[in-house]
Parts: C-alpha cells; structure tokens; sequence
C-alpha cells in the first residue's frame, strides 16, 4: 500500500540557480548534498516536501519543450494555507505565474501555477479548513 509521495526529483539546468529559487523563493532547506561523479545531488526539505535536485556534470539538460496536452508528468502540487498571500510575495521576487489565483478543481478550491527557473510547472493549492 503506497503511504505517501516520498519525494520529487528533478534535472536543472543550473544548480546555483536552482538552488536559490527552491531554498530563498520556496522555502527548502538542504538536507544533503552528494557529489558522485556524473551528477550531483542535492537534497532538499520544507516540512512534509522533499525534492531532489539533480545536476549533471558533463551532460547538458535541455530546457523543457512540452506542450500542456503531451503525455507524462504535468505538474507537482504543494499545499498551503493561503494562495494569495503566496502568490503575491512569489510574484514580488520575480516567480511566473500562468495565472493569478482563482477557485478550481473538484473541490473548488483557490490555487495557481507557476514555474521554476528551468521551466518546470507547480501548483500551488489552498488546504480545506
């Protein structure tokens, strides 16, 4: 029985970059970071979230060119408290949102979506009180 999502992982471009937007725009600490020779890995903690950041040394990542109706993984979501207020302090320091916040999906709730420096679509949604 599968209990909950253990982590994400995820290929940069640049990890310096990276690093700055998931620890200072998301909130992330790094738990461990790992230097083997093709890649390293930087693991990342924020509560119940945790995320991989994984960059290789010799192998360049192509930014993502997929379209919204491609087949795979469309977006990882994280749960808050308040949509807007993140928003909008996501916002101040630069983050692209595809949208502003608005009510949606089978429960109506308030959530939007952004991307990461590489591209790489998340979603923000508001908890049920």
């Amino acid at each position: 029985m599968i209990i909950r999502l253990d982590h994400v992982a995820i290929v940069v471009k640049e990890l310096a970059r990276s690093l700055q937007f998931y620890t200072d725009i998301l909130g992330f600490t790094v738990v461990q970071r790992r230097e083997l020779p093709e890649r390293i890995i930087v693991a990342l903690h924020s509560d119940d979230a945790e995320i991989d950041l994984w960059w290789y040394r010799h192998e360049k990542a192509m930014n993502p060119t997929s379209k919204i109706t491609d087949i795979g993984m469309k977006h990882v979501c994280f749960l808050v408290d308040d949509v807007q207020q993140i928003y909008t302090s996501m916002t101040e320091k630069g983050v692209k949102f595809r949208n502003p916040p608005a009510r949606g999906g089978p429960l109506n709730r308030m959530l939007a979506y952004f991307t990461d420096p590489d591209g790489i679509e998340w979603q923000l949604i508001e908890r049920t009180h």
